[in-house]
């Protein structure tokens, strides 16, 4: 079982993700409760790339699937302590998926710049 000080310094190393992910956001006004969605009308590049970077600072990966539930930073961390704690029940994307999934945001990237 994970302690409250681990579960809190997951949800503080969330934020800073999120808040330097994003880049507009204080980080005072991010919590536990924050829906990183709809909160402050993040665009789906943005999430992407918060996704992303969540999943490589916690070196795990899921599914799409398990992601879709997902809207708030505290429903991040319990997703991050699941796959820690049973990551049998938590299979990882494949590299190929996970480039296409790259190659695209690439692309849109440099489409829009």
């Amino acid at each position: 079982m994970q302690s409250a000080t681990t579960r809190q310094s997951v949800v503080s190393a969330v934020i800073d993700i999120y808040v330097s992910t994003i880049g507009f956001i204080p980080r005072e006004e991010v919590s536990e409760d924050t829906n990183f969605i709809h909160d402050f009308n993040i665009i789906d590049d943005d999430l992407t790339v918060f996704v992303l970077e969540v999943e490589r600072a916690f070196a795990f990966s899921a599914q799409r699937e398990a992601w879709q539930s997902v809207e708030t930073i505290g429903q991040i961390v319990d997703l991050i302590i699941r796959c820690r704690m049973h990551p049998e029940d938590y299979p990882p994307r494949s590299p190929s998926r996970l480039r296409l999934t790259l190659s695209r945001l690439k692309h849109k990237l440099l489409r829009n710049a």
